[in-house]
């Protein structure tokens, strides 16, 4: 998680009609969001974004495209389409997302149907907002 004011650097992972997401279980509230998270000191937004997907996924990626750039009262979000070599996404064990889980906080990664994400709770809104558009779901 960005401290506030920070940049977000988030992947958008799509396959087959589906999208990667990451579902959260946190002190009993459920939600998802995009595979990724804080840059580094000096670290590039898209060296970020493809860091991340890689300690959250174990996944490598291209960049195809700088979706999106918002922010709210927390952090900045950046989205950029990111194009990986397959589908078998899993967190990395060394990644500070598995070394957080416990009973209240849960890390599960997702392949769902863009039809199904109207359904779901997504963090921050405004990545909610930009998936709907994009995928012109409403």
């Amino acid at each position: 998680m960005p401290q506030k004011g920070g940049i977000r650097a988030t992947a958008l992972v799509v396959k087959d009609e589906k999208i990667l997401m990451m579902h959260r279980l946190r002190d009993g509230e459920e939600y998802y969001v995009l595979p990724g998270g804080a840059m580094e000191e000096g670290e590039e937004v898209k060296k970020a974004v493809l860091r991340e997907l890689k300690e959250e996924t174990n996944l490598g990626g291209v960049i195809i495209e700088d979706l999106a750039d918002f922010s709210d009262d927390f952090c900045r979000t950046r989205i950029f389409e990111v194009e990986v070599e397959n589908t078998d996404a899993k967190i990395r064990e060394d990644s500070p997302e598995y070394i957080k889980q416990n009973k209240n906080n849960q890390f599960n990664l997702e392949w769902v149907p863009i039809k199904e994400l109207i359904f779901l709770t997504i963090w921050p809104m405004q990545t909610r907002e930009f998936l709907f558009k994009y995928f012109k779901l409403a």
